[in-house]
């Protein structure tokens, strides 16, 4: 399990008491679609209920089962955190758990074939679910937690950084795309370690083969989500700075001014949490998410990148109930090497509201959901 991850009952309210189909000890749950998707409505209620059941009283004979029926994810991170909830309830709760699930796939959550949550079908297999959710590598699928333990290992960051870039490219993937996404998510998880002391969740699979009948093209998907379950959300780091007296050189000083201007606008769309979201991706501000890729790709040049490669991407990052979205045409610093997240991408502009977003569900910490479609006759020019 990862530590933390129980914040994300905690940090989450009862909003509906709902009845639930009880046969002897074992508690029936279906989980609600919307829209044909299980999505973040879906999450939140899914706890709801959960928390429901854990406040009613559970015995030693207590058995959940969680109903997905003909699931279909609206993305990979949905479901990641579907498995986070029954990690929570086999390892901290030690409930029993059985979960139905006939798996519906696409090209952004082919991963789910290989999901943990598999374990848990009529015959249970505990043990294989936690070793499952705790990591797993083959050829399609990559899966590693970043622990205290892993992190004592010399130059982990750069053996995760390894390890990824020849998964990538033994599952078909262009080396200089291996290579670059490979850099940028160790760098991902290196910095939700360092910054927060929380196990870092990394999960890559590589959907090999699909047939795109739009564009009458093959492609193949990459679906990466990047977690970790923390008190400390994406811009409270450099919210302490710039709320502090001394702001310690010109670029903060511009963050400054940017957030007086900006805090004239502020309402319920738009307020300072998402301001210091979107501060968090600005060159040479430290505590900034790529920060120690001084003078490289960077992370949102590199999502920018396999954005323009890609015929379909869904890229967001979400802490809080708060999320950013990625958009390719938004993604490049400016010669000042600002980033706006808007059309004259000037940080004294207000981002496109289209780039902010909220969430039904509360994650306590931060979370990254990358996934791109990518034609197989392109080729990647990192």
């Amino acid at each position: 399990m990862l530590n933390g991850e129980e914040l994300l009952f905690l940090k989450n309210e009862i909003y509906e008491e709902r009845k639930l189909f009880v046969n002897g000890s074992a508690i029936h749950i279906r989980v609600k679609k919307y829209n044909g998707f299980i999505n973040g409505k879906s999450i939140i209620r899914l706890i709801s209920d959960l928390k429901s059941v854990l406040e009613w009283g559970r015995n030693d004979n207590l058995k959940i089962i969680l109903d997905f029926d003909k699931v279909c994810f609206s993305d990979k991170l949905v479901y990641i955190l579907c498995e986070c909830m029954c990690s929570i309830l086999v390892e901290v709760y030690n409930i029993n758990v059985q979960v139905n699930m006939d798996l519906k796939t696409n090209i952004i959550t082919y991963g789910l074939k290989d999901s943990c949550m598999k374990c848990l079908g009529k015959e249970q297999d505990y043990k294989g679910f936690v070793q499952c959710f705790n990591g797993k590598i083959n050829d399609t699928h990559y899966r590693k937690t970043i622990d205290s333990q892993y992190a004592m290992i010399d130059n982990y960051l750069g053996k995760i950084m390894e390890e990824i870039a020849n998964f990538l490219t033994g599952a078909g993937v262009d080396e200089n795309a291996a290579d670059d996404l490979s850099e940028v998510v160790s760098e991902l998880a290196g910095n939700a370690y360092e910054h927060t002391s929380a196990d870092c969740l990394i999960d890559i699979d590589v959907a090999p083969s699909f047939y795109d009948n739009r564009n009458n093209v093959k492609c193949y998907g990459i679906n990466v989500v990047v977690l970790n379950f923390s008190n400390k959300l994406l811009g409270d780091g450099i919210k302490r700075k710039i709320s502090g007296e001394n702001l310690i050189n010109d670029r903060y000083k511009m963050l400054d001014k940017a957030y007086k201007k900006h805090s004239i606008y502020f309402d319920e769309n738009y307020n300072e949490d998402d301001f210091y979201n979107i501060m968090a991706f600005q060159h040479g501000i430290s505590e900034r998410i790529d920060n120690s890729i001084m003078g490289g790709t960077g992370l949102t040049c590199l999502i920018n990148s396999l954005c323009e490669k890609s015929t379909a991407d869904n890229c967001y990052v979400m802490s809080g109930n708060k999320a950013v979205l990625f958009k390719k045409g938004y993604l490049e610093y400016n010669t000042d090497k600002w980033l706006g997240f808007n059309n004259s991408n000037d940080i004294f502009d207000l981002p496109d509201r289209t780039l902010i977003d909220r969430s039904a569900a509360y994650f306590c910490g931060v979370a990254y959901n990358l996934n791109f479609v990518i034609n197989k006759k392109e080729e990647y020019c990192g």
